[in-house]
């Protein structure tokens, strides 16, 4: 039985020991992917997933920087996966999606280096979407970090799976399974070490927050 996490676009969120996304420059040496299905279009944008920032200066961590933005009326994602603040880090993808996304659409979102180059390469359900260079920490699932540190942006969602694959450096390796947690708990388990467990923050204590 899957199970999956459900966030309710309010203020739940969960931490996550830092990711540090080291590769994630050429040579198809990385890939980030995550699973979800979308439970609300009343924002303009959706975010699975950000770095947290405690500094507007430009510097690590960078408020603007290790993002992934969709927009909900299908126009762009964008991506950023670096230690810069400033917006030329961003990676875009212009009309990935043929038509405005739905409630109850499962969205599967991958993005890796491509072969070789500073190109990353953009897969929605499984479909490549082409290269980008328009335009390495992930600490939180489910909210956006704001400049100025407000984390006034959550995502309504479904979250099946986060993962982060570094080929060159295992040890970055993360995969979160809300499965692995039996639909109980208060932590989104990874399943190469508990030591990387995420923790549900601002979520019922019930066991409401999972589903399957």
């Amino acid at each position: 039985m899957a199970y999956y996490l459900q966030f309710d676009g309010v203020n739940d969120y969960v931490s996550i020991p830092a990711v540090t996304a080291s590769t994630f420059t050429t040579g198809c040496n990385a890939y980030v992917e995550v699973r979800f299905v979308v439970r609300s279009t009343a924002s303009s944008t959706i975010r699975p997933f950000c770095r947290d920032a405690t500094s507007t200066s430009g510097t690590s961590p960078a408020a603007i920087a290790d993002r992934i933005i969709i927009d909900t009326d299908g126009t762009k994602i964008r991506f950023s996966a670096g230690n810069s603040g400033s917006s030329s880090t961003l990676v875009q993808w212009i009309n990935p999606f043929s038509s405005s996304l739905t409630v109850g659409q499962d969205v599967t979102i991958r993005i890796e280096t491509d072969f070789g180059t500073s190109f990353k390469r953009l897969y929605i359900n499984g479909v490549d979407k082409g290269l980008s260079n328009t335009g390495t920490n992930f600490q939180s699932i489910g909210r956006y970090a704001s400049i100025g540190g407000n984390f006034g942006v959550y995502a309504q969602i479904d979250l099946y799976h986060f993962e982060y694959v570094d080929r060159l450096n295992t040890s970055n390796n993360r995969y979160y399974d809300p499965t692995l947690s039996g639909g109980t708990g208060s932590t989104l388990p990874e399943s190469t070490s508990s030591t990387n467990d995420g923790t549900l923050i601002n979520f019922p204590t019930d066991d409401s927050q999972w589903g399957f």
